[in-house]
Formats: C-alpha cells, structure tokens, sequence
C-alpha cells in the first residue's frame, strides 16, 4: 500500500559530517514524540534518536528554517541530564583487576539447567495440546 503524500517542511538542515550532503531536521507531528526531532534527507539512513542528549545537541547543531516549528518538548534543557564523568575521590586507590579462571562462571550450570527445564516443558506442553 502507498503511503500518504508527506507535505511536512524541514525546520532544520545541516550538512552530513559522514556523507557531505545536506540532511534535513523535521518534527514527529503525533503520538508520544510530538515535537521530537528527526534526521533525514542524505545518503544516510534517517535517524529518529529520541535521547534527550542527542535531541539537544541536533537542536543547537542545526541551521533553523523559515518554518514554524512545534514547541520542543526539551528546548530548555529540562529534564536533560548530560553524560558526566564520576569526580575520582582523593583518597580512592587505583581498581584491583578481577581475576579471571579462564572458565564458565559458577553460575552457568544452573543456568543450564533451568534452561533444559524450561525447553522439556515446553516440548511436553506442545505435545499435549
């Protein structure tokens, strides 16, 4: 089935750092996303990243247009909280490494079991229906 003609206008355009061409900025007009951004319009696949980060970041990166634009839902950073690196503690010494035995962990032979449980049961409640 073909769908509907898409009449929406870019609010936004940059140029592909991956590709060089132009790609375009639109908004999600319905649903949960209204007003989130997404990327399209290069030789890239469309990118409809709904991070917060990320929806910033497009934001402030992009070339705004003569069109209106929906309220964007994080234009004032609300909500946000950008990646930050833990402050190292002054008195904290470097991680011991882990050893490794060079085998399964302890844990994997229970899990093992369980699984070839859950597999006969299976089995056993397919053959009976």
């Amino acid at each position: 089935m073909p769908r509907a003609k898409d009449n929406r206008k870019p609010i936004g355009t940059e140029t592909c750092f991956k590709c060089g061409e132009q790609a375009e900025f639109l908004q999600v007009q319905r649903g949960k996303r209204v007003g989130e951004l997404y990327r399209k319009g290069c030789e890239c696949k469309p990118n409809q990243n709904a991070k917060p980060f990320e929806q910033l970041e497009w934001f402030n990166r992009m070339t705004r247009t003569q069109v209106d634009m929906i309220p964007f839902p994080y234009k004032s950073g609300a909500g946000v909280e950008t990646p930050e690196e833990p402050e190292p503690k002054a008195d904290a010494s470097p991680p011991k490494p882990v050893e490794n035995s060079g085998g399964k962990p302890e844990n994997s032979k229970r899990g093992v079991i369980l699984g070839g449980l859950f597999l006969v049961g299976g089995i056993a409640a397919a053959l009976m229906t």
